[in-house]
């Protein structure tokens, strides 16, 4: 699964409202029927929130991005982990900037998205979590190659940072495995032709100096290289925590300003006293 949400146990049950009467009484409860809901509910605040600036396959990659992941549930049976709550959805917490690209992706051809960082020194460590997420065709007659298309995504911390004789910035692994490893210890650990990657990482601030993500699009069918192939969709969201920065939100907002746009809200939520 991507991710997981709380329907009930046999420990702990899952409470409802039933109507009675004039009012309603509370009776426990347990399945998917609960949890399912639940989640669906999470995306659905999303979108009512912001409207259709946000696409259903990004609604996917904010789940993921912002499920909240414990030693209790392994990935295996929980996905990324349980879905968060609203408020961290709807709003980036204190010293955090959440950052969304969304699009297509054209065969054989790069994207560069740049991971934003404020004009100011950095301080402490910086945190960046990403997730992308990527909608693909299928090709149900071979299980084994299952998904058509695959990202090749390589991270660039810092861009004046070179190997000798390299024409682009050093690269460092963030999904996982290398570029230099096999197809399948790429397959196993950098989950290259699974449709949601989930990763997060620590840095100094004398390791970062305008870091991007470069993407690449594969596409194969059959198992072997692909002859015609389709442009997808894709999403991908951006965390950037500075806990010593407490300003970090507004300061990137400043420092992108006319290149970043922070999200509207379509619809007023009230707050009751």
């Amino acid at each position: 699964p991507d991710v997981g949400a709380f329907g009930g146990s046999t420990a702990e049950d899952f409470h409802l409202l039933r109507p009675h009467g004039s009012g309603y009484v509370v009776v426990p409860g347990e399945g998917t029927s609960f949890a399912t809901p639940l989640a669906m509910r999470a995306a659905g605040c999303l979108r009512a929130h912001y409207g259709a600036q946000l696409k259903p396959l990004t609604l996917r990659a904010l789940l993921i991005h912002t499920a909240e992941q414990d030693d209790r549930h392994p990935p295996g049976t929980a996905g990324w982990g349980r879905v968060g709550k609203e408020q961290d959805l709807l709003v980036c917490p204190d010293a955090t900037a959440r950052v969304i690209y969304q699009g297509e992706l054209t065969p054989s051809q790069y994207l560069r998205a740049p991971v934003p960082l404020p004009s100011a020194p950095l301080v402490g460590k910086i945190e960046i979590a990403a997730t992308f997420c990527y909608a693909t065709p299928t090709d149900p007659e071979d299980p084994g190659s299952y998904t058509r298309s695959g990202l090749g995504v390589t991270f660039r911390p810092h861009m004046q940072k070179f190997k000798p004789d390299a024409t682009v910035p050093s690269s460092l692994p963030f999904f996982g495995k290398g570029a230099l490893d096999t197809e399948q210890a790429l397959r196993a650990d950098a989950h290259k032709w699974e449709t949601a990657l989930n990763a997060s990482r620590r840095f100094l601030p004398s390791s970062l100096s305008g870091p991007v993500f470069d993407v690449h699009y594969n596409a194969r069918e059959s198992g072997g290289a692909a002859h015609e192939a389709e442009r997808i969709r894709y999403a991908l969201v951006i965390t950037v925590r500075a806990k010593r920065m407490p300003q970090l939100y507004d300061q990137i907002l400043q420092a992108y300003s006319g290149v970043l746009e922070a999200l509207t809200p379509v619809v007023d939520i009230p707050v009751r006293v």
